[in-house]
């Protein structure tokens, strides 16, 4: 037993607990608890605040430690409490002010982007996370090469020998190149 001086903040403590008490008055009289056994059940301590996990459901790629998305991709937040159970999500994009987050967002702006977010359990026990991607909304550039020069121009087009080869290039600056696929006078698309 301790001394009750002040009051008891159980933050060393989770889980079911048991306390036990007694008090005396000036004459040294003890008191009796208010069950038989001298003991107040405190049924559950919860100290802990939610579990939180992001994904991105759609167009998404790793390369090294960033993650490239783009305006299709949706960012989903996710938390849970075993204990008191989650009562709200609040999130703050590019540091602003927090909002409530219900449902599953995406970001038309490119360039590179930080969510903060702070999971609230029923007993307001909080966590908190944060997560940075790169939106990418802008397409590889495509060009042509010819492994032989033209023969001649003939109404403002070149006019090329039937034995050329033509290559496609495309460049990504970003997340480079994934496929190209072409279409000979308007044919079926071929990788």
């Amino acid at each position: 037993y301790e001394l009750y001086n002040k009051p008891v903040f159980l933050s060393q403590s989770s889980g079911n607990i048991v306390i036990k008490s007694y008090a005396v008055d000036n004459v040294n009289n003890r008191s009796s608890s208010q069950t038989a056994n001298e003991k107040t059940s405190i049924p559950y301590i919860d100290l802990t605040g939610p579990e939180l996990s992001n994904v991105f459901i759609g167009p998404k790629f790793n390369s090294r430690d960033t993650i490239f998305i783009n305006s299709d991709t949706k960012i989903i937040l996710k938390g849970k409490d075993s204990e008191a159970g989650l009562n709200r999500i609040e999130y703050s994009l590019n540091g602003s002010n927090p909002r409530e987050y219900d449902e599953a967002f995406s970001l038309e702006k490119e360039g590179y982007s930080v969510v903060d977010y702070t999971g609230f359990d029923n007993v307001d026990n909080t966590s908190g996370k944060s997560f940075g991607f790169k939106v990418d909304n802008t397409g590889p550039e495509i060009s042509e090469a010819f492994g032989t020069t033209y023969l001649r121009i003939e109404n403002d087009l070149k006019v090329y020998p039937s034995h050329v080869i033509m290559f496609i290039i495309a460049t990504d600056n970003v997340v480079g190149l994934q496929k190209i696929n072409y279409s000979i006078n308007g044919g079926s698309m071929q990788e």
